[in-house]
């Protein structure tokens, strides 16, 4: 016995104490004469506390087991109680009043009803959890109680009605004890046999036990005391003893307190439940009438009695129907709410769900199922998907059903199909379908389009790849504008040296040219990868427009019908005029090529708002007020297969030597940087259209432009701290400084700037510093240095500028920034200009 199961301590004293019983009842019963007057008083009480010690089992096991388990128990104890009721009254009328057996005493009533309880403990499920016993089945034990003392009544009370020669009362009560102890025994014993959790099976065999060697005392004794005038205080006494000595034993030994999940099996048999629910239907209708039909001739004697079994059984019955009618009202209440969740469920999805039968065919749809089919549900209901569809789309929608019904596996997959005229993309998920027995009869399946998705998760991968080839972009734009910062910067001193000698001028203008050129390429991948440092203004795109538009008449021919709708009353937008110039040219080259034979060009302008991002082929954009620009071409379109790629760097359709692939790529960038949207619809033979949206602001905006550009003096003596680390850089912008006048110091590194600053004797007055910096940043470098030197100005130059939040600081906060490669004149100017200015931290 495993040490977590068994019972407590306590559990020896019960067979113990019954083991001392029985060994005082057998010398007692072997007394002599001498004994005979209290022998068997003695006996009696004997007895009546071995039923007792039965019964205190019986209470102790039920009180540490829960569930099932307690409740039998608690109806062993029941009938072990009336037992031993009866047991001390039938001793107190023989041992003390020396009444004759042959005459009725108030124990026979005990004794014939006292096994009732453990028959009604058959018809307990063990296999329902929670276990309780509901008020319809006591209602019906009731009724069983009633139906057992009406007949005891009927049968010993007045027996008037059926005597007849040689038959007695006494020999009716032998054979009806015999009859019910074999039919209570017997079914004790078929629930052992047939049940399948060997918990269960265990209680019921220790019960069966008892009632077997107690039947087997029961039945002589009886028989020898109707024809032999057998009295109490013999040696037929003893197997009563055993009987509930054994009794005591096998309860208080048993180690079951609660039944275990693994212990009971995955369904009740069938037949067990169909005897219950039977033998429980038929107890309200039964009863009553057999019990009104005894009371008829109860009441020749004793009507009170018949009246009142005959009122309680028909309150018994009334009350379980109208128990059992609410019950159903409540169960059809709660049924009606779930199909009502079900249904919620089924139809609230706007996934397609379907159940087909084992032939294919659809048994349940729901509104999806009905809108694909573009067909009424009626008449999808006892179709096949062939039936239904095409053959190619009816073989994608029964696709794997087989496997499903031969494996009994669930299985998702994807396709693609065409449907409604577009390519969808569709998740579905088929399961099988299984009937109350566990066999497969058919397929459940739930269908989701996904078409929507594989979009999002297109336009992120193009999001990603763009973003990773703009990384890649930036970081060559950075180390190339260095060079050509080296490059431009030298051939310009070159240019002013040799303005004498005609060809060597020549030569180092086509340096000047490449290196123009190569600067124009690092500025149109800076603003592709959106690493391009700008200062937007409030800008009214109708001026940008109008400003361009002669020279897009030069720049696409005179075959391109150029025309142009601008709106009246066009909000204003917060970007860099000269990056939407570029927008708008790079989009105008890109009509012209498209249109070889001539076309026509529109450019149009309107506020818009934007309430539904699917209509602009979008999710990304934000609903909110816009501005738009769209640019519109007759040319000849773009291919299906090609547009996933426009925007891509260095894509192009055009032949070798023709573009570079930066045109739209920059276009994206810009508008991105601006916080707007680049959308275009296009197809072959129609012309392509491209919308450009950009946040529309408040008039009430600050004009953030750049200050007044005027140089009041070339020359100057001031002190510049120079931070670049870049060597070549740093020597030539050095040597242009000191040329014009200025004491140059010169720092390669931040924290070399800083001790410069420190043991600098004399004052600072500007800090020309690199954004990119090893160990810190320029904005950093700056606010540092600025702390030391209040009055200091700060002037940062960058091939670019990584750092994002850096980039929106110099927009936001108005600090002075060269961007690389620039030239000597540029920055002479853009020094001159700072020095003037009022100190920007």
């Amino acid at each position: 016995m495993h040490p977590q199961n068994s019972p407590p301590g306590k559990w020896r004293l019960f067979p113990v104490l019954s083991l001392i019983l029985v060994c005082l009842h057998l010398p007692l019963l072997l007394a002599g004469s001498n004994w005979a007057a209290s022998k068997a008083l003695l006996a009696g009480v004997l007895q009546s506390a071995l039923g007792a010690v039965a019964m205190c089992a019986a209470w102790q096991a039920a009180r540490r087991s829960e569930g099932y388990v307690r409740i039998f128990w608690r109806f062993q104890q029941s009938g072990l109680f009336l037992w031993f009721l009866a047991q001390c009254l039938a001793t107190f009328y023989d041992a003390v009043l020396h009444k004759p057996i042959d005459q009725p005493w108030p124990s026979d009533l005990l004794f014939f009803v006292w096994m009732t309880p453990a028959f009604l403990s058959l018809f307990i499920d063990p296999h329902k959890e929670p276990q309780q016993i509901r008020w319809t089945q006591w209602l019906d034990f009731a009724q069983v109680g009633i139906l057992v003392v009406s007949l005891y009544i009927f049968a010993f009370e007045i027996p008037n009605h059926w005597q007849f020669p040689g038959f007695s009362v006494e020999i009716l009560a032998l054979w009806v004890s015999v009859a019910r102890n074999i039919f209570v025994v017997t079914l004790f014993a078929a629930w052992t046999l047939r049940s399948q959790s060997d918990q269960v099976r265990s209680l019921y065999r220790r019960t069966t036990a008892f009632l077997l060697l107690y039947s087997l005392a029961e039945c002589p004794y009886l028989y020898l005391q109707v024809y032999q005038g057998l009295r109490p205080g013999t040696l037929w006494d003893l197997p009563f003893s055993l009987a509930f000595a054994l009794a005591a034993v096998l309860i208080a030994t048993s180690n079951i307190q609660s039944l275990q999940p693994a212990a009971l099996p995955r369904e009740a048999p069938k037949s067990s439940s169909l005897l219950t629910r039977f033998a429980l239907k038929v107890v309200p209708f039964f009863f009553p009438m057999a019990i009104l039909l005894m009371a008829a001739h109860i009441a020749e004697q004793q009507f009170a009695i018949a009246v009142c079994a005959v009122v309680a059984s028909f309150a018994c019955s009334s009350a379980r129907i109208i128990l059992t009618e609410r019950q159903q009202l409540r169960s059809d209440a709660a049924l009606q709410d779930r199909n009502a969740l079900l249904k919620s469920v089924f139809e609230g999805t706007g996934d397609a769900i379907f159940v087909k039968d084992h032939q294919g065919r659809y048994i349940i749809v729901n509104q999806a199922v009905a809108n694909f089919f573009k067909k009424p549900i009626e008449q999808i209901i006892g179709k096949t998907a062939f039936d239904l569809a095409d053959q190619q789309t009816a073989q994608q929608l029964t696709k794997d059903d087989l496997e499903i019904l031969q494996t009994g596996k669930s299985v998702t997959v994807d396709f693609q199909m065409a449907h409604q005229g577009t390519t969808h993309y569709f998740l579905v998920t088929r399961a099988p379908y299984r009937d109350s027995n566990g066999q497969i009869i058919g397929v459940i399946g739930i269908t989701r389009d996904i078409s929507q998705y594989r979009a999002i998760e297109a336009r992120l991968r193009q999001s990603q790849k763009m973003e990773a080839i703009g990384t890649l972009a930036g970081g060559v734009a950075h180390d190339f504008n260095n060079i050509l910062m080296v490059v431009t910067g030298y051939s310009s001193v070159l240019a002013e040296a040799l303005c004498d000698n005609a060809q060597l001028h020549g030569h180092v203008e086509q340096i000047q040219k490449a290196g123009e050129r190569a600067t124009a390429l690092t500025r149109q991948l800076l603003a592709f990868s959106r690493k391009q440092t700008i200062q937007p203004i409030k800008l009214n795109l109708n001026d940008v427009v109008t400003a361009i538009e002669k020279f897009l008449h030069r720049l696409i021919g005179e075959n391109i019908v150029i025309s142009s709708s601008l709106a009246p009353t066009l909000g204003s937008a917060l970007a860099d005029p000269g990056q939407i110039e570029q927008v708008i040219l790079n989009l105008a080259v890109n009509a012209r090529d498209a249109m070889p034979d001539g076309g026509k060009l529109s450019i149009q302008t309107r506020n818009t708002t934007v309430r539904d991002p699917k209509s602009y082929g979008q999710l990304e954009i934000k609903p909110g007020e816009y501005v738009e620009l769209s640019v519109s071409d007759s040319g000849v379109g773009i291919e299906p297969s090609v547009q996933s790629h426009i925007f891509e760097p260095f894509f192009t359709t055009k032949p070798a030597g023709k573009g570079t692939g930066l045109g739209l790529s920059t276009v994206y960038g810009i508008v991105q940087q601006a916080g707007g949207f680049v959308t275009f619809q296009s197809a072959p033979g129609t012309g392509t259209t491209f919308r450009i949206l950009l946040p529309r602001i408040e008039s009430t905006t600050i004009d953030t432009t750049s200050p007044t550009d005027h140089v009041a003096l070339v020359h100057g003596g001031e002190t510049v701290l120079l931070v670049e680390d870049d060597a070549s850089v740093c020597e030539l912008v050095q040597s242009v400084l000191v040329f014009q006048g200025y004491s140059v110091l010169a720092a390669r590194r931040p924290f070399e700037a800083e001790a410069i600053m420190k043991s600098h004797s004399g004052p600072i007055h500007l800090l020309l510093s690199d954004v990119i910096l090893p160990g810190m940043s320029g904005a950093d470098l700056s606010r540092r240095l600025i702390a030391i030197n209040p009055n200091m100005r700060v002037l940062f130059m960058s091939g670019y500028i990584d750092d994002s939040a850096v980039r929106q600081e110099i927009r936001e906060r108005g600090t002075a920034y060269l961007q690389k490669p620039f030239s000597p004149k540029d920055l002479i100017k853009k020094v001159r200009e700072v020095l003037d200015s009022v100190p920007a931290l």
